[in-house]
């Protein structure tokens, strides 16, 4: 099941509490009458031809690639998730601990822009963490 946002939330209730539109709203949206019959033939353009020639889909040839590497993704490591109730969620106060589901010895799952790209473990650069990339998912390598 997903978690929602609470901006999800409230515009899914929102949505829930308007009122359908009524019949004189609707009425003044044209709608065409039903033909003569079923419909007996659809034509269809094709598309002109590409000069490119084809590729993969989500790969970028090394001329387009150039163009996308200046852009900035967000980079998240997430060490782990639990579930608590709204009574547990008021109760927090400083120096409250509770534990996450991954275990310590398990690899962090690392995100781009809210999608997972691989794993990883937590290391300490010049002071600060960071991550070695333990495994790249194969779609990740295809994502720009």
């Amino acid at each position: 099941m997903k978690d929602f946002s609470p901006e999800e939330l409230e515009s899914l209730v929102k949505a829930i509490a308007q009122e359908p539109p009524s019949k004189e709203e609707t009425s003044h949206i044209p709608l065409k009458s039903p033909s003569s019959g079923p419909i007996s033939k659809v034509f269809l353009e094709a598309f002109p031809p590409t000069e490119s020639a084809p590729r993969k889909h989500g790969l970028l040839v090394e001329k387009e690639a150039g163009k996308w590497n200046p852009l900035k993704v967000k980079i998240e490591v997430v060490f782990g998730t639990s579930q608590i109730t709204l009574g547990e969620l008021a109760e927090l106060e400083k120096g409250t601990v509770f534990p996450l589901e991954q275990l310590v010895e398990e690899p962090l799952d690392i995100y781009v822009n809210g999608k997972i790209i691989g794993k990883g473990q937590m290391v300490a650069v010049d002071g600060n963490f960071g991550i070695k990339i333990l495994i790249l998912e194969e779609k990740s390598q295809n994502m720009v």
